[in-house]
């Protein structure tokens, strides 16, 4: 109880609502609604997975079990008996899988679009100039150049996010990166009005990272983050351990409504520089065998990085 929520059993027994308390509020009806279920009909045999509340904040996912009742048993439906199992590393695991399978096959279609795009770009940027040349009065030209050279931006990053990573790997603390690279915009967010909380876990084992490929990520994820707040938000930055994984969770509190999707987010193909940073930080995880992902939590919209604690064999991410 304490190793996976925070909280002695005796914390939990003394709460008779404890347990309902910790379920993640999105998922609470879900779960009370299958186990009233599950009482009426009589089942004793469950499964069924959710999130659920750590002490200090962050979330976990669990898997809830039935343990089959003693023979005899069988006819009492007035309680139900299961254990719950931390998932938390597993889900991130097949997140992983997910987006490897994801990143691949948008490496292939990038490749592809920037070598079908910069060719004729090149041939209507030439004739736009000579256009120019030839009719300086002619606003249209100037307008044909300006939008070949953002496109010519995009192709440009869209060939920079194909280009081979080198990984230098060793043990760093996840802690002091994700400090120096607050430190980083500490001053561009009292400017801003953006208050922060941050919430470190000393007891967190270092991982086996690039930390300076690192510090760009956190960089990046904080540089996006800033630009989508306003004076009087929050931004709140937490670590924690699992069995696998470190976690660092940044978690920005909207005090409006927000709408961006993942796609746009993780995307090399957002004509936003700042935002393709983004999809960079991405690949940059991915080749360390690291997970970016991102949830939408009511008014919250939450990045999280998953970390591997573990040293990764030379070569494993290369055929990626």
């Amino acid at each position: 109880c304490r190793k996976m929520l925070g909280y002695s059993p005796e914390e939990a027994l003394n709460d008779p609502e404890w347990f309902i308390k910790r379920i993640h509020p999105p998922d609470r009806k879900r779960v009370l609604d299958f186990f009233s279920q599950a009482l009426r009909s009589g089942s004793t045999q469950f499964s069924l997975e959710c999130r659920l509340i750590h002490g200090d904040g962050h979330l976990v996912h669990g898997l809830i079990k039935s343990i089959p009742r003693e023979s005899g048993d069988e006819e009492s439906a007035e309680w139900l008996q299961g254990i719950i199992v931390d998932i938390t590393d597993r889900i991130f695991l097949e997140k992983a899988e997910v987006q490897k399978q994801k990143l691949k096959i948008l490496r292939e279609v990038a490749s592809d679009v920037a070598h079908e795009i910069r060719n004729p770009l090149v041939s209507i940027g030439g004739f736009a100039k000579r256009m120019q040349a030839k009719f300086p009065e002619v606003s249209e030209g100037e307008i044909i150049l300006r939008e070949c050279e953002r496109l010519e931006n995009i192709v440009r990053r869209m060939t920079g996010y194909l280009q081979p990573v080198a990984v230098s790997y060793q043990a760093c603390s996840v802690n002091r990166i994700v400090e120096k690279s607050l430190s980083r915009v500490f001053d561009d967010m009292g400017l801003s009005g953006i208050r922060s909380e941050l919430n470190l876990d000393e007891s967190m084992a270092d991982v086996y990272m690039d930390p300076d490929m690192l510090l760009q990520v956190f960089s990046d994820v904080l540089g996006n983050i800033l630009r989508e707040m306003e004076k009087g938000e929050t931004l709140s930055i937490r670590t924690y351990g699992g069995e696998e994984n470190g976690y660092v969770e940044f978690r920005l509190r909207f005090r409006r409504e927000h709408s961006r999707i993942e796609k746009e987010l993780l995307s090399p193909f957002d004509p936003d520089e700042e935002r393709g940073n983004l999809a960079l930080s991405y690949k940059l995880l991915r080749k360390m065998g690291g997970l970016l992902s991102f949830a939408q939590e009511g008014a919250d919209r939450v990045f999280t990085v998953a970390l591997p604690k573990n040293p990764i064999p030379e070569g494993e991410e290369s055929t990626d």
